[in-house]
């Protein structure tokens, strides 16, 4: 992993997201703002060149409601990207598409787009998953200082561990359930027998 911008300068940037990334995007039904144009423009100012259309319609053209969320956190997204740390690297394109294409419609089913702008750990949070993506170390910080700060804010972490421990609450209920069934059955039988 390379280094690149502190966590602070990649949070302030969020905090100065502009209006225009906070607009509704277009979806079947109405919106203001191409997703699709927006983030054609971040790959081209990432990489030099113009993206191939093709796949970024599939990702991002016209979609229905259910999308606005993913789509207004990818527009937040492409507001991140689209700093002077990271543009003219052609190499952070495929990387950045990736992340905006499949990370990022996860995290949207878990937390509102405006969260990662308004609240400071969900920012950071934001920043912290935008580095990961690209192979980008946070300035200042080490691999391991890295993984254990994104450890600790991760959202879909959370939510794997906390549908995990769910999962786990009710096979050790499904359990105790079985066990004290069976010691019912057997107190039963053996009642019938004396």
């Amino acid at each position: 992993m390379r280094p690149g911008p502190s966590i602070e300068h990649l949070t302030r940037r969020l905090v100065d997201t502009p209006p225009d990334f906070l607009a509704e995007p277009r979806l079947t039904g109405g919106g203001e703002i191409h997703v699709e144009a927006v983030v054609g423009d971040l790959l081209e100012a990432l990489a030099g060149r113009r993206p191939n259309s093709g796949p970024l319609r599939g990702a991002f053209g016209p979609a229905s409601g259910e999308a606005r969320n993913y789509y207004r956190l990818v527009l937040i997204a492409c507001w991140l990207l689209h700093d002077e740390a990271f543009l003219g690297k052609g190499d952070l394109a495929e990387a950045a598409f990736a992340w905006l294409h499949l990370p990022l419609r996860q995290l949207a089913q878990l937390a509102e787009a405006e969260l990662f702008v308004r609240d400071p750990d969900h920012r950071e949070e934001f920043a912290r998953l935008a580095l990961k993506a690209l192979g980008i170390l946070p300035a200042g910080e080490t691999e391991k200082q890295a993984a254990d700060r994104l450890s600790a804010l991760d959202t879909v972490e959370r939510e794997r561990l906390r549908q995990r421990t769910a999962e786990d609450r009710q096979r050790k209920q499904e359990l105790t359930q079985a066990l004290r069934e069976k010691a019912e059955r057997e107190a039963a039988s053996k009642l019938s027998r004396e």
